[in-house]
């Protein structure tokens, strides 16, 4: 099933729970709730079974307690990367265009309902992600550049999260668990380093100048303890997802390619193979799978 032309309530029936919706109810009440009433007005089963699974992966992708007034357009920009780069199965056209429908569908009769502001799915051309999957997994240096460019003006606004972000993985190649972990005590200012890690992964690495006064100017609206980024993993995502946008890339910035773009940086420094495994917190078994990442993406 290429699309969902079935998927249009009855007008003159209202479709909302009991007990209502509103702009914050969850994305995954909403879109329970529209598939009930779709089911009730006569559409059939497979199609009702088929909108929910995509609903569903939706959820998965930006987060199925997020409130519908809050999704925008960078969360499907998210759920395009997730499925076609990073959720590990073969997504084709059809089925990328048939699952941003469901998700356009849905918003539009949230829309109608006066529920949310604008529909987030402004197009369900799948091209551009399709781009995306093939670039490979690597920043060039143009392209990191103009990805700190874009956390840059972000920093000139008053926001100092993105810069603080890209500047850490471009610079360490943290892993997402790692930048996750991360307390605001864990940067040593004196010393212009932070500490990551744990266990016999523990290690303490550089930071440049501009990532310390990023820092510096970010936990001033933070206390002095506590997560340095108090969010979840998504929203760290979502951050580098409208980078990428802001920077005109062809590919999402993700933790992994941030990753990757890190050790290949420290091996262009001259840095060896135990090296870069050491700065990076992985182990032996596990630096060869991320050279061969690295020597196909540089050959492309």
């Amino acid at each position: 099933m290429a699309a969902y032309p079935g998927l249009v309530l009855d007008p003159y029936r209202p479709w909302a729970h009991p007990v209502g919706l509103t702009p914050s109810s969850p994305l995954s009440t909403a879109a329970s709730l529209f598939a009930e009433a779709l089911a009730e007005d006569g559409v059939s089963p497979n199609t009702v079974a088929a909108f929910e699974a995509d609903l569903r992966l939706f959820a998965e992708a930006v987060g199925g307690d997020r409130p519908i007034s809050e999704i925008d357009e960078g969360h499907v920009e998210r759920f395009r990367d997730f499925l076609v780069g990073e959720r590990g199965v073969s997504c084709s056209p059809s089925s990328l265009r048939r699952r941003l429908t469901a998700v356009q569908s849905l918003f539009r009769h949230l829309l109608s309902e006066g529920l949310v502001q604008a529909n987030p799915v402004t197009s369900t051309n799948c091209e551009k992600a399709t781009v995306r999957r093939q670039r490979g997994d690597l920043l060039d240096e143009s392209e990191a550049e103009a990805l700190t460019r874009a956390a840059r003006a972000e920093s000139e606004r008053g926001d100092w999260r993105p810069l603080l972000l890209v500047g850490l993985l471009l610079g360490t190649g943290i892993s997402k668990a790692e930048c996750l972990a991360l307390h605001v005590t864990d940067v040593d200012l004196e010393a212009g380093t932070i500490t990551v890690g744990s266990g016999d992964r523990q290690r303490s690495l550089p930071l440049n100048p501009e990532v310390v006064e990023a820092y510096q100017r970010y936990v001033e609206s933070h206390r002095g303890e506590g997560k340095l980024f108090d969010c979840t993993g998504r929203n760290l995502e979502y951050v580098l997802t409208r980078l990428g946008r802001a920077a005109e890339m062809s590919r999402n910035p993700s933790f992994r390619v941030l990753r990757a773009t890190a050790a290949a940086r420290l091996q262009q420094t001259g840095a060896g193979n135990a090296e870069v495994a050491g700065r990076l917190g992985i182990s032996r078994h596990t630096w060869p799978a991320l050279r061969r990442r690295i020597r196909r993406a540089t050959s492309q």
